[in-house]
Parts: C-alpha cells; sequence; structure tokens
C-alpha cells in the first residue's frame, strides 16, 4: 500500500510522528472527541428506548454529578468513566477501554429504569415484578443493540440462579 493511502489512528502525537514522517495520514484521537461521541451515541439509543417502550427517560446521563446516585460520564486522565455519587460519596466507578463500554454502560440502566417505570405502571396482581423488568429491559435494550441484550439477559439468568421467580407472594 502506499503511505499517502494509509491512515495512523493515535492519542499521542508520539505516536503519530513516524507515520507521518513516512507520508501517512494521521488522525489523533481525544477524550473530548470521544466524550462528544459519548452524548451523540446517548442521543440515538435514547430515541430507540423511548420509541420502543413508549415511555419517556426523565434524565438522560450527561457529564454532570448531580449526586442522588444518577450516573454521569467523563474522562480522567485520557479514560473514560461512568461514576455516581450518592450524598457525595462515590457509589459507582467504571472505568472504559471505549466510547462503546460507556454507552452500554449507561444505556442499559436506562432500559431497566423504563422497565421498572412500566412494570410499577401494569403490575400484575401475585406475579414476582422482575418478570416484567427483566423482560422488557432485555428486549429493549436489544433493540438498541443485540449483544448488549444478549449480556443483560445472561446477568438476569445469573441473578435468577441465586434469586428464583417468586410468584406466590402477596405484592401490595
Amino acid at each position: 500500500a502506499r503511505a499517502e493511502r494509509c491512515v495512523m489512528v493515535g492519542d499521542m502525537p508520539s505516536d503519530l510522528e513516524p507515520a507521518a514522517g513516512l507520508g501517512m495520514r494521521t488522525e489523533q484521537v481525544s477524550a473530548a472527541r470521544d466524550l462528544a461521541e459519548v452524548a451523540r451515541r446517548l442521543e440515538e439509543c435514547v430515541a430507540v428506548l423511548e420509541r420502543e417502550s413508549g415511555l419517556r427517560l426523565w434524565r438522560v446521563p450527561d457529564r454532570d454529578n448531580i449526586d442522588g446516585a444518577h450516573p454521569y460520564y467523563g474522562e480522567d486522565d485520557g479514560r473514560l468513566f461512568v461514576r455516581a455519587h450518592e450524598r457525595g460519596k462515590l457509589v459507582r466507578d467504571e472505568v472504559h477501554e471505549s466510547v462503546d463500554g460507556v454507552v452500554e454502560s449507561l444505556v442499559t440502566d436506562m432500559a431497566a429504569q423504563l422497565a421498572r417505570t412500566y412494570e410499577a405502571r401494569h403490575r400484575r396482581p401475585r406475579e414476582d415484578s422482575r418478570r416484567q423488568w427483566f423482560h422488557l429491559s432485555e428486549l429493549w435494550l436489544s433493540r438498541v443493540e443485540l449483544a448488549w441484550g444478549d449480556r443483560l439477559h445472561s446477568d438476569h439468568v445469573a441473578v435468577l440462579r441465586e434469586s428464583p421467580f417468586n410468584d406466590d407472594r402477596d405484592v401490595p
């Protein structure tokens, strides 16, 4: 391949300089660009979740820490994260290697939130509420990204091994 037809992508100028010296095109990636991509992708995913569920999210995670255990995302030392604070205490701290990891984490939360809201409005007497939560969150998440729904299903299977559905209890 001719050098001018190749592109080198990196996050450090020192990574790109040798490629540029060979006549290759270079593209520097940055956390700022990644954060903009997270915001763009979240907007797309929210549209799918709201369309599929018929519900509106009251809050979409962004870069602001509003406490109350509400997740937010950002960048620290070139690494993407998802965090949440409750009464000023850090209660969630995830580091992700990619935009996709951040988006999957946040969209999974939003799908679960919508599923819980739907279940509360359509409660079935004497049925374990997780039946609707799990099913709907997996379904709606799969409509955004099939692999994400599959991973959530696997997580739910593990939960149910430890705590099976209990449909016989009387729930107010």
